[in-house]
């Protein structure tokens, strides 16, 4: 079972970064050029779901790798700063020193101060704007032991589940600081991949290949 479903999700996983590498293939300006209609109707697709897919994902993994395993917090988080945190810090160094040495050429210069500095330690903000998925990322990571408690029976789950939904809808949408606005869009997504992942039932995961062999 184990095989069949990270196979499952390597697959949904790959047509994922087709999705995002299609998506940032810019053909339009924003969604809105009138000469060409179907272009910014694929982006304005691609865009509408592929960034929460990618976080149901990070979710169904999480659960599967972290919280299902009981590691601890301390394992996980330093785990997850390891993997997510340093090649942060290096993209982000690459980024800054060069942006900063063409800044007049950068439709987004930057600036050697104290307070760039704090942005960037703080989530603010990156020079590499991509990053923000990276630092949403770890920020959602960092509620590991809500997670683990609202697993503790289906009742608790439901909770979790309505309060994620009402996050979602009403949480401000504004708060850069350790982005955690992002982390309140996406939330929902990444909470209910978790759920997914938990009560989804093996039966649900092994059905493709199943029926495959049934097949032939």
């Amino acid at each position: 079972m184990a095989i069949n479903r990270i196979n499952w999700l390597s697959v949904l996983q790959g047509w994922s970064m087709l999705l995002v590498v299609i998506g940032h293939v810019t053909l339009t300006n924003v969604f809105q050029d009138p000469e060409t209609p179907v272009s910014a109707e694929i982006e304005r697709i691609i865009y509408s779901f592929h960034m929460p897919l990618f976080m149901f994902i990070s979710g169904f993994l999480f659960y599967l790798t972290k919280i299902g395993r009981n590691k601890r917090y301390v394992e996980t988080i330093g785990d997850k700063a390891k993997r997510l945190l340093i090649p942060y810090a290096a993209f982000t160094c690459a980024t800054f020193f060069l942006k900063y040495a063409f800044n007049p050429l950068m439709r987004r210069p930057v600036d050697f101060s104290w307070s760039e500095i704090l942005d960037i330690v703080t989530f603010r903000s990156n020079p590499l704007a991509e990053m923000w998925f990276i630092s949403t990322l770890f920020v959602l990571f960092l509620f590991f032991p809500i997670y683990k408690w609202s697993l503790g029976g289906k009742m608790k789950s439901v909770l979790m589940f309505c309060a994620a939904l009402l996050i979602y809808f009403f949480f401000p949408k504004d708060i850069e600081l350790f982005c955690i606005s992002y982390a309140s869009s996406y939330l929902l997504f990444f909470y209910t991949g978790i759920l997914i992942s938990k009560y989804g039932g093996g039966n649900f995961w092994t059905l493709p290949c199943s029926f495959g062999a049934a097949r032939h």
